[in-house]
């Protein structure tokens, strides 16, 4: 955009005839990129208002809250590790409200700009693959056991309020592997709880390598899709577990600041269910801040 105002409008209207863009990732690295970008974004948000529209790249992270400020054409600026970041985003688009759990974005809300807590990804597709073997695990021994084996996709993320997550090829490689050396096909996926985009990701990676097994993992509530566990229960999930807390609204949003509601809860785990795959509902029952009422609920959603 940077050769005339002409080609950026061009350009702008050939970007908002497409109804299937939910978002456009606009990349100003250098500072000879910031006219032309910032022309785009604005003639985008004239033409499509309802588009989601990001800054990345050095320029603009070094400088995101500069590029706020002088335009309103950006809902963000990625910043850092911007693509594990805004796959995450990308998830939350229509739910501002919960921009402030994802890392490395700068935005604007209320008339203030804020800055998420900084975080740089861990490589957890180049972690070591586990020692299986007789000398670390005597019982595999004799191949007499009926073996169900760990293959971790997820790890906490102490600089974040998210999951690190391996990517769903490098989670399905080593099932397979295992498979192979131990002649298995039951794996219980350990982590903490993943991205819906995470284990919608995996549920498809397995389908596509046309292995079967079996396999439980853990869920979340709070950005699950009902539409996931067709494919969750076809890929082979046997079983899901969800932390719930409690069957209280009122704890769920003043005590453990879920950002999940009751009715949603319950949809998913019938949904869950129905679906055939085992579900697991965990609770802290009684809790600290738990009164009579409190506990009836819980007991009621049970």
């Amino acid at each position: 955009c940077n050769d005339g105002e002409t080609k950026c409008r061009r350009f702008a209207r050939e970007i908002a005839g497409e109804h299937a863009i939910d978002f456009v990732v606009l990349d100003i690295g250098e500072p000879e990129d910031l006219r032309g970008t910032l022309l785009l974004a604005s003639k985008l948000r004239s033409l499509a208002p309802g588009l989601r529209l990001v800054a990345v790249g050095g320029f603009a992270a070094r400088y995101a809250e500069t590029v706020l400020r002088i335009t309103n054409a950006f809902d963000c600026v990625g910043t850092l590790d911007a693509d594990w970041s805004l796959a995450r985003w990308a998830e939350r688009l229509d739910r501002p409200d919960m921009w402030r759990l994802i890392p490395n974005l700068v935005y604007a809300q209320h008339g203030y700009i804020r800055a998420t807590e900084e975080c740089v990804g861990l490589d957890m597709d180049s972690l070591p693959a586990p020692a299986y073997d007789e000398e670390t695990y005597p019982a595999l021994a004799g191949n007499e056991k009926l073996l169900l084996l760990g293959v971790e996709v997820s790890r906490v993320n102490p600089a974040g309020p998210e999951a690190r997550t391996r990517c769903a090829r490098v989670v399905c490689d080593e099932a397979i592997q295992l498979m192979h050396a131990f002649g298995t096909r039951a794996f219980r996926f350990v982590g903490p709880e993943s991205p819906v985009s995470h284990v919608d990701a995996l549920a498809y990676e397995i389908l596509s390598r046309g292995h079967s097994m079996w396999y439980s993992r853990t869920g979340t509530i709070r950005e699950a899709r009902l539409q996931s566990f067709a494919a969750l229960k076809s890929s082979g999930c046997q079983s899901i577990a969800f932390d719930v807390c409690s069957g209280s609204q009122m704890l769920l949003d003043d005590f453990y600041g879920r950002g999940i509601g009751i009715s949603d809860t319950e949809q998913l785990l019938r949904a869950s269910k129905l679906s055939g795959i085992f579900t697991v509902a965990g609770f802290t029952y009684p809790c600290a801040a738990d009164d009579y009422h409190s506990r009836s609920e819980t007991l009621r959603l049970v």
